[in-house]
């Protein structure tokens, strides 16, 4: 702990140093699932903890979720100018007086400064900077109310926050109703600032993220540009044309994807660690500016926006790294009092240092690249096969194998690790293993106590 408190105080200097000290303080000393409660300057925190995750939330500064951990890694950009501060009611709608505490938020779609069918922010003095109400908490659990925005969406939004009492899910279901007189047409954003900074460092971390592209999309690269330079060389596609990559080169700029893969994950080569966002894509659905994902890109360069040509300087004390990970709903068309419902998933793993790709995300954890089973050699009743992978999980326990046939028949299991966790990589290195002769698949699963079901983290086909 003493080497992470030094490099607070070298990057943030004494005065906000006490303010991350003591939000580092309240994450380690929450070792049992009971909420707990704390006053930094003017807000409130509620701070939730499983054993594997944990998240602070803050309901006086649009309701957010101030930090994310996996352990003790946070994931999130937290402005330390800005914490424990409330600004003034007549400030938060104005242009440039925007806060940008940080962390995660709900914020409508699309956004745009063209007409009333845009939402303008931020600054937004309801949504993003209004004082949202608790309605309900337990020990693994918060719902949050907005104030209603009368002036200018017509929405109004609750959200429940619930961790998972097992790794490291967290569920978010979330209302948007129709609180004006007029019918409205709306879609929810939820979107999550993450730190790009290298930690005892003045640079950047290159943090990556991925999602699938659309075999079928709209936009001729399989992604589109909304704000910056087209040619922007943070984006690119996978060599196997699978996935749309963003790589964080502190260069400014926006794209949205048409993704239908149910999944966006941002991995930080250095530390191993990746937050992924899990969502529901609905293929006949019209979504705001056309997509299930968007990815904003702080850093230098120009770009069009609040109806003017804005620029972002080579100065990180005022143009921070942050990568934003955005997931959008389909839009809701709404008439008064009508309600629309959304929920996604939030998770995090270790992959490892050094690893910069992802193969696929699966129900239990992500793929760091494609596993392979080799049939060496047929010997007697059995088949010689070996294993090799590397996995990050979401949930701890055991992994196992079941062995299938080409009907999808289990013909045996054997248990390959006996405890697996969240905070460290699954390796599977090439791992001698005899199956039987009909066997065709690998399924590795995740089995634990407190799991209603197991957890399918691949499905290997046999190669020669």
């Amino acid at each position: 702990m003493s080497k992470r408190i030094c490099v607070i105080f070298s990057k943030y200097g004494s005065k906000r140093c006490l303010l991350f000290f003591f939000i580092l303080c309240l994450a380690t000393a929450c070792t049992d699932k009971a909420v707990k409660e704390s006053r930094i300057g003017e807000w409130t925190i509620y701070h939730f903890s499983n054993h594997t995750v944990s998240i602070d939330v803050v309901p006086l500064v649009g309701g957010r979720i101030l930090q994310y951990r996996l352990g003790d890694h946070g994931f999130f950009f937290v402005n330390a100018d800005q914490l424990g501060k409330l600004l003034p009611p007549a400030t938060l709608g104005k242009v440039g007086a925007w806060g940008n505490q940080g962390g995660a938020k709900l914020w409508p779609a699309p956004q745009g400064w063209d007409g009333h069918n845009q939402w303008p922010g931020p600054p937004d003095p309801v949504l993003d900077g209004g004082a949202y109400t608790v309605l309900e908490k337990s020990d693994l659990s918060i719902t949050l109310q907005s104030p209603d925005d009368k002036e200018y969406t017509g929405i109004r939004f609750t959200q429940k926050v619930s961790l998972d009492s097992t790794g490291s899910g967290i569920s978010f279901d979330v209302v948007m109703k129709n609180i004006s007189d007029q019918p409205i047409r709306w879609g929810i954003w939820s979107h999550v600032q993450l730190d790009a900074s290298l930690s005892g460092s003045a640079d950047f971390n290159h943090l990556h993220l991925l999602c699938p592209l659309n075999p079928d999309s709209r936009f001729e690269k399989g992604f589109d540009v909304i704000f910056g330079d087209k040619e922007n060389p943070s984006y690119r596609i996978t060599a196997d044309s699978s996935k749309f990559e963003a790589e964080y080169l502190y260069k400014v700029g926006k794209v949205g994807i048409d993704s239908p893969g149910n999944w966006v994950a941002t991995l930080n080569p250095k530390t191993g660690d990746v937050f992924v966002q899990k969502y529901a894509f609905v293929a006949d659905a019209v979504y705001p500016e056309n997509s299930s994902v968007e990815v904003w890109t702080n850093g230098i360069g120009r770009y069009h926006a609040f109806g003017q040509d804005m620029a972002g300087e080579n100065d990180p004390t005022q143009n921070p790294y942050i990568l934003e990970s955005e997931i959008l709903s389909p839009y809701a068309s709404l008439k008064p009092n009508e309600e629309y419902h959304w929920s996604f998933r939030w998770f995090a793993t270790n992959l490892g240092e050094g690893e910069t790709r992802i193969w696929n995300c699966m129900e239990a954890g992500v793929i760091a690249s494609e596993p392979k089973a080799i049939i060496l050699a047929k010997n007697g009743g059995h088949l010689d096969i070996q294993l090799s992978g590397k996995f990050g999980v979401f949930y701890p326990g055991k992994l196992v194998a079941e062995v299938l046939n080409s009907k999808g028949k289990t013909l045996t299991e054997v248990v390959l690790k006996e405890d697996i966790s969240p905070l460290h990589p699954v390796r599977l290195q090439n791992m001698d293993m005899k199956v039987p002769l009909e066997g065709a698949v690998l399924k590795l699963n995740i089995l634990h106590p407190s799991l209603s079901a197991r957890k399918t983290l691949a499905l290997i086909p046999f190669e020669r």
